[in-house]
């Protein structure tokens, strides 16, 4: 979700900056932003004339500025958007750069100019950058963090994935998503999109839904992986780590075991603060979501903090036995059943 306040002010009356950067590590907030400007600004005749979208590398500074002084046809305003301005070589070269300032301190009050950087930052030294900043509209759209992503999940669900009708989504069920799909957020909106396609206007998307329609399987997958390791299931996680070797292109071990070194990291960390601590503000500092907490719990409760460290240890040594390192003949299963025995012993 783009905040549009923040790009355009009032959305049903915009006032827009003379010239936009708009970069970070969110690619998914980027491409919202630059899906605004490109599809709700004008309407599709007027698109036709008044729109243009430029690709850095095969663009030059002089042209982007003739096209953006250009007055629209038919219509009050016109939109230009550079995507992957990174790839623009002359941010560096004093010459075009100045054109650059002086349009900004001079622009066409008609002209929308967007530039959309992606993987990689801005350099704020560059007096055109710094002049943006000063007096345009400078964008930066940072990843969800961990802790803030099943929040956010059920605040898309209300409020902004496409479909019709009312949808909400509960606790467990967004904590399941954010576990399963992490933080790729067009993974996320995806899931969700599609779920309101298939399932009836006003559902409270659960736990069975997300199984059902994403792709998740109900006893075996990292989730509930982790819990039965966290509450020393010893049948279950033998389960779910042969069912794991089985299916290596459904669950790979390479997104598995990142996955519960980050949650043994955070039971250790956890079980450091001591007693006393409320959920929400455990949370905060473990980096997790407060949703988590309740299985975080009973894995510091149930491993001490040495057994803890040896897990963690025990988790990198997997990790590098999966890439091939120090490893010419064992499999992924063994890796599996040797890493679950030194976990529960």
């Amino acid at each position: 979700m783009v905040d549009l306040k923040e790009l355009v002010g009032d959305v049903k009356a915009p006032q827009f900056k003379p010239c936009y950067l708009i970069w970070g590590e969110e690619p998914y907030f980027i491409d919202e932003a630059l899906s605004y400007f490109e599809n709700k600004i004008l309407s599709e005749s007027e698109a036709e004339f008044n729109k243009t979208v430029l690709y850095g590398r095969d663009s030059k500074l002089d042209m982007i500025l003739s096209t953006a002084r250009r007055f629209p046809m038919m219509a009050s305003q016109q939109v230009v958007i550079v995507k992957e301005a990174q790839e623009l070589t002359e941010w560096r070269k004093k010459e075009t750069s100045e054109q650059l300032e002086k349009y900004v301190e001079n622009p066409v009050a008609s002209t929308v100019l967007v530039f959309a950087f992606k993987n990689k930052k801005p350099d704020g030294r560059l007096s055109a950058v710094k002049k943006i900043k000063s007096l345009g509209g400078f964008i930066e759209y940072k990843k969800i963090s961990e802790r803030k992503l099943p929040d956010w999940i059920m605040s898309y669900t209300k409020s902004e994935a496409s479909g019709e009708g009312d949808f909400t989504m509960g606790e467990q069920a967004a904590m399941m998503m954010s576990e399963y799909l992490g933080a790729d957020l067009k993974k996320v909106t995806n899931a969700i999109e599609k779920m309101k396609i298939l399932l009836p206007s006003g559902t409270e998307i659960n736990k069975q839904h997300i199984e059902e329609n994403v792709g998740i399987s109900k006893d075996f997958n990292v989730f509930e992986f982790q819990k039965a390791l966290s509450s020393k299931n010893v049948d279950k996680s033998y389960r779910v780590g042969d069912y794991f070797a089985s299916n290596p292109k459904a669950n790979p071990i390479q997104m598995v075991l990142p996955m519960l070194y980050s949650h043994f990291s955070k039971a250790m960390i956890y079980q450091s603060l001591g007693q006393g601590v409320n959920k929400f503000e455990a949370a905060k500092k473990v980096g997790a979501s407060p949703y988590a907490m309740d299985d975080l719990s009973t894995t510091a409760r149930n491993y001490s903090r040495t057994k803890l460290a040896r897990i963690i240890g025990y988790l990198r040594e997997s990790d590098q036995r999966s890439k091939g390192v120090e490893n010419a003949s064992i499999d992924t299963a063994s890796i599996y059943k040797e890493l679950i025995f030194k976990i529960l012993h």
